[in-house]
């Protein structure tokens, strides 16, 4: 399965432009963005030649805000005519799990290209988002350093989805509080939880179990600093019970508490730092309990993973940042449950860490246009269950042009 989606662009930015036309044009924003570039991953070796991309397409998206002054209300919509998620075909060497995919996006888009399409109620000091939307567990796309999933540490890639329903948030002094109602399946590969073969995204989910999510966060803005203190729970089930290992009812329950640290000073030459550091804990596999647990006793296992990961910010007269990521993730899953550790609870696998390195320069030409570059290195246990073949590196490395409108 999928999330790609290749609708006529030209068609599309015509259509919304028609839109703003017809209404009030000082009621809509139009933005967007194109990104494309090289693009190497050597975890892709045997693919026929798909591990090195002399220039892909990665993102075309484009945007529409309305906005009306006399109005609590407002509304979003974002159409995503080219993607480049993950995708998840069983037959198709390219299209695997995390660890060996074509992919590069952080977001799975599904059967609809569309990231966001949502209502926003907003008062003094609450709001409320409904309809379609990035997950608000962890820090927001726009917050992170990040620009896809190459540069981004492996929990922030789990921890972030799309998802439909509804979010409350309030704002108190320096707290904000959220709390999330949802349904659809924002990564169809987690925890290798193959139920309905996979049918199911962002607008569609495998079962009635909704998704909770909640956040907190302080923050504190000075003149020339900023310090937050966030921390989140996700919690729903995939799959359904009774089914074996790859289509039962699954966990999938998340926890994070994170630092993010800003600083300006007032320099010539170093322009910013940043530091940003987060705690995770994941608990996957089939559920022990109920019905699932009785029909598959040896397989059913919580299984928890923690990890940690640090990334430092350097900018330079705002026009370039250097940025260095170092992150440790525990490398236990269903999969290796199963085809390592063969349902062994004490098998060396649990103690088994993957790590990952990654360096990454982005330079802004001006409002519009930015270069990037990053080179990822990764070392994790365990490859060929991911069907990466022992002698096969890991290594991911690209470079990406960005225009934004």
């Amino acid at each position: 399965m999928t999330g790609r989606q290749f609708f006529p662009g030209t068609a599309l930015i015509w259509a919304l432009s028609a839109t703003t036309h017809a209404l009030q044009p000082d009621l809509f924003d139009i933005y967007g963005e194109v990104t494309g570039g090289f693009i190497s991953d050597e975890a892709l070796n045997n693919t026929s030649g798909r591990e090195t991309q002399v220039w892909k397409m990665t993102q075309v998206l484009v945007g529409l805000v309305y906005n009306a002054p006399d109005s609590a209300w407002s509304a979003r919509i974002e159409w995503v005519p080219l993607a480049d998620d993950l995708c998840f075909e069983r037959d198709n060497a390219s299209c695997g799990d995390y660890y060996k995919n074509i992919g590069t996006s952080l977001i799975y888009y599904g059967e609809h290209p569309v990231r966001e399409a949502a209502a926003l109620y907003q008062r003094e000091n609450w709001s409320v988002d409904i309809g379609r939307m990035i997950n608000p567990y962890g820090l927001s796309l726009d917050e992170a350093p990040y620009r896809h999933r190459h540069d981004a540490p492996h929990a922030y890639y789990i921890d972030k989805e799309l998802v439909s329903g509804v979010n409350l948030e309030t704002q108190i002094h320096r707290w904000t509080a959220s709390l999330g109602v949802f349904g659809g399946r924002g990564d169809p590969g987690s925890s290798y939880n193959h139920y309905m073969n996979g049918q199911v995204d962002p607008n569609l989910k495998g079962n009635n179990s909704p998704l909770f999510e909640a956040t907190l966060a302080y923050k504190r803005k000075g003149a020339k600093s900023s310090q937050t203190v966030y921390g989140g729970y996700h919690h729903t089930k995939t799959g359904s019970a009774v089914g074996s290992l790859y289509s039962g009812k699954h966990n999938d329950e998340r926890a994070q508490a994170g630092l993010n640290l800003t600083y300006s000073p007032q320099s010539s030459l170093i322009t910013g730092y940043r530091l940003l550091a987060q705690y995770s804990q994941y608990t996957l596999g089939l559920t022990t309990k109920g019905e699932q647990g009785r029909s598959t006793p040896i397989q059913s296992r919580d299984l928890v993973k923690r990890g940690v990961f640090v990334t430092g910010v350097l900018e330079f007269r705002s026009r370039l940042e250097l940025a260095y990521t170092y992150e440790e993730l525990d490398r236990i899953d269903t999969l290796v449950w199963d085809r390592v550790a063969n349902f062994d609870p004490s098998h060396p696998a649990f103690d088994s860490v993957e790590r990952n390195h990654i360096l990454s320069v982005a330079y802004r030409l001006n409002r519009n246009v930015e270069f990037s570059a990053f080179y990822r290195q990764s070392d994790f246990d365990y490859a060929f269950v991911s069907d990466i073949q022992p002698e096969t590196d890991t290594d991911k490395a690209g470079f990406l042009v960005r225009f934004q409108f």
